[in-house]
């Protein structure tokens, strides 16, 4: 059957086109029609299905945020390490030895932890953190000038990094509970093709009054994206 949806189709493709059908179906009344009406219900469920799966993987509502709290991060982070280095270069020998001491802390752990994963991130800076806050360390900060603001900063950025990530990690792991869009799709494809179809042309067959103009534009739709397919082929091979 030459108007079948080609195997080669995208699964946003076969989400337009199940919509645009159901919208033609439901332009008029085919409750006398039950085999229209379970077909339909089923597109509809099926589509409902891939437009979730295609709105989870396609984009995550934390992907913008997490970006943003990472810039946020890595700001205080950086201020805080050029905090510690000008502390490097005060007057008070005390004061500069004590910054010399937190610094090497900072080398050990990596100065530039702000480039890695986020996850790496995050992981880095809780065992920076860890030793900072150790009794031995903790009055050294205390006697760098501005230090201590700086590091109240980056605290609090990187605890909203840490719990967007962990949103973030959720949504993903939903997402791999989702049944692929490849396999959806197929699903959807099946029942236009060999379901809807062969039924709208045997009953257009029967009555071309009542069915033969919702097959004419089903089969328009299933036309129109098979040539827009076969031209992508043709260009890809080009």
């Amino acid at each position: 059957m030459g108007e079948q949806i080609v195997i080669k189709c995208k699964a946003k493709e076969v989400q337009n086109i199940a919509h645009n059908i159901l919208y033609e179906i439901k332009k008029r009344d085919w409750s006398s029609d039950t085999f229209i009406t379970i077909l339909s219900q089923r597109i509809e469920e099926e589509n409902e299905v891939l437009t979730k799966t295609l709105g989870q993987i396609g984009s995550c509502e934390f992907t913008e945020e997490m970006a943003a709290k990472d810039a946020i991060f890595d700001r205080d982070f950086i201020c805080l390490e050029q905090f510690v280095e000008a502390n490097l270069y005060m007057r008070d020998k005390d004061v500069a030895a004590n910054a010399r001491k937190v610094w090497n802390v900072f080398a050990a752990n990596d100065l530039k932890l702000y480039i890695q994963s986020y996850e790496s991130q995050i992981s880095s800076f809780n065992s920076l953190i860890k030793e900072l806050d150790s009794d031995e360390l903790k009055p050294l900060l205390d006697s760098l000038v501005g230090v201590s603001d700086c590091l109240d900063l980056v605290r609090s950025s990187a605890k909203e990094l840490a719990e967007t990530y962990l949103l973030m990690q959720k949504i993903s792991d939903e997402q791999m509970e989702l049944i692929a869009p490849l396999a959806q799709q197929k699903i959807i494809r099946e029942i236009i093709n060999n379901d809807l179809l062969p039924y709208l042309n045997v009953m257009a067959s029967v009555n071309k009054e009542i069915y033969g103009d919702i097959k004419q534009v089903v089969v328009g739709y299933i036309e129109d994206l098979n040539q827009k397919i076969n031209s992508r082929t043709t260009y890809s091979k080009n």
